[in-house]
């Protein structure tokens, strides 16, 4: 009963200034790297898969919140680690913003926040804390990697379900053709907000009820495949409706209702079901220390200040590199450049694809021999006007284009030109089928992939050529002879890919830059 007592009293006045001043390092790391918090702010508005990112930062001071009692009780003190962890994460910040890695910044202003603790309180108390500062990673958007498995898992899982049903089905992709219609596989349906809900989910339901590390793996590798089953079942049941009701129900909002209500029965049902087998055992109450109050260890002012001194050089030495070397003189002259270089084509009006916005220059048109092309120029990426970021796609959503089937080319060196890896898209639309290549530029390299291009990027940018990047999109009607198609792309592909090259590359000429 006494040790009960004691371990619930009330901190020490002293910890409360302490947990006060903590509460303020940590607000400045914040508004030091506001630009990121903004970045995650606003995904956590705009995406659906990325809403519970409000939730986590008043869940995690509720977690903290639970422990007041314990952290009374351990030594608190400053921990040069912390400062060192700090500009560690600074550096992380940099490298990421100067590549365009949205991700990278990300997780480095968050691993900011651990790092302040540990340096104002120590090992014993940010070790106490560690679920609800680990907890705050969900706070980073991340997943859109995965939309395009997922996407097709989906549409495959849907299809096999009809079929069981008996409802004859022809599967394109992620397009499907029942005899009552025609259902679209798109990047809504890939089920990526149910994955990340239910990890949420998991995770803070094994830390609260469960007490060893392997039924925790459990617990969430089986919230996920239910959160899989349940948009798969989503999807059938949608489909299987519209076909039914021939198409007068599951083509509107409905679907959605139906959709977050069948996750929600799933996960209630799922944790009813785990609460039953959960530990329940008592949570120790003192982590790392005794049942004795442990006043705060004074460092020396010295060391204090140096660590103070040390995260606010590396806070302000990020800032000021980032922008120092992201002031890069854009070049001008884009439509113009192509046009002297590509040869005579027919400007053509923008068109859905590839949907990449932000860029500082752009140009479309049509070769005679009826390949369309697709340019984009981007420089001095930051603000959101980064080629490779949340939201940038070759398909927007709901735009009535689908994109059939994807796959990698590798055109072979040949006549002194290096190779060439683009990603050939097969698009569906109302007007019928195109078979379309793209890739980008990044400081003369050209790349089938986001994180080459990214790679290519903090290269240029680091070497002090600047963050010069393009996107190039050939794409010709579709027909049904393959190998006749890629070689019309391929014969415009190659000239593009050089032109690109000269623009973003080391040896732009300089003339070309603005002033």
């Amino acid at each position: 009963m006494a040790l009960h007592a004691t371990l619930t009293r009330t901190p020490a006045p002293a910890l409360w200034l302490r947990l006060g001043g903590t509460v303020l390092a940590l607000a400045a790391g914040m508004l030091v790297f506001a630009d990121a918090w903004r970045s995650m702010a606003s995904q956590w508005m705009l995406s659906p898969a990325y809403a519970h990112g409000i939730a986590i930062g008043p869940i995690a001071a509720g977690l903290a919140w639970r422990l007041r009692g314990e952290l009374a009780l351990l030594p608190d003190r400053h921990d040069a680690r912390g400062a060192a962890a700090f500009v560690l994460a600074c550096g992380g910040w940099l490298l990421g913003r100067l590549a365009g890695l949205e991700l990278v910044c990300d997780l480095a202003a968050v691993a900011m926040l651990p790092a302040i603790v540990l340096w104002r309180h120590g090992p014993a108390i940010t070790q106490a804390l560690a679920f609800p500062l680990g907890f705050l990673l969900f706070m980073v958007p991340a997943g859109d990697g995965l939309v395009p498995t997922l996407t097709a898992w989906t549409a495959d899982a849907t299809a096999a379900a009809l079929r069981l049903a008996g409802v004859p089905v022809e599967q394109q992709g992620t397009l499907l053709e029942l005899p009552t219609g025609r259902w679209s596989v798109v990047e809504a349906c890939s089920g990526l907000h149910y994955l990340i809900v239910a990890l949420v989910l998991a995770t803070l339901f094994g830390h609260l009820f469960l007490r060893t590390p392997l039924r925790r793996i459990g617990f969430a590798a089986a919230m996920l495949g239910l959160a899989l089953a349940a948009n798969w079942l989503r999807a059938f049941v949608t489909v299987y409706a519209g076909h039914l009701t021939q198409m007068r129900w599951g083509t509107g909002d409905e679907h959605l209702l139906l959709g977050w209500g069948l996750f929600g029965a799933v996960m209630l049902a799922a944790f009813g079901l785990a609460r039953r087998f959960a530990d329940v055992s008592p949570r120790p109450a003192v982590i790392g220390g005794s049942a004795t109050s442990k006043p705060p260890a004074t460092a020396p002012i010295g060391a204090v200040l140096a660590g103070a001194l040390a995260m606010t050089l590396a806070a302000g030495a990020a800032r000021h590199l980032s922008e120092g070397v992201l002031d890069g003189l854009p070049h001008e002259g884009f439509a113009s450049a192509a046009a002297s270089t590509l040869g005579p084509y027919e400007p053509v009006g923008a068109g859905a694809v590839p949907a990449y916005s932000g860029s500082r220059d752009a140009v479309r048109g049509r070769f005679e021999d009826g390949v369309e092309f697709a340019l984009a120029y981007w420089a001095a990426q930051s603000g959101g006007a980064e080629m490779v970021s949340h939201g940038n796609r070759l398909v927007p959503e709901r735009a009535g284009i689908v994109a059939l089937a994807e796959t990698g080319v590798r055109l072979p060196p040949t006549d002194g030109a290096p190779r060439l890896d683009v990603r050939e898209t097969l698009l569906r639309s109302g007007a019928g089928r195109v078979r379309s290549w793209w890739w980008f530029v990044a400081d003369g390299e050209a790349s089938a992939s986001p994180l080459g291009a990214k790679l290519a990027t903090l290269r240029g940018t680091l070497a002090g050529r600047g963050d010069h990047a393009a996107l190039a999109w050939v794409a010709v009607a579709a027909s049904d002879d393959a190998a006749r198609d890629r070689a019309a792309l391929a014969a415009r592909a190659r000239p593009v890919q050089a032109f690109l090259a000269g623009y973003t590359g080391p040896r732009a000429p300089p003339a070309e830059t603005a002033r």
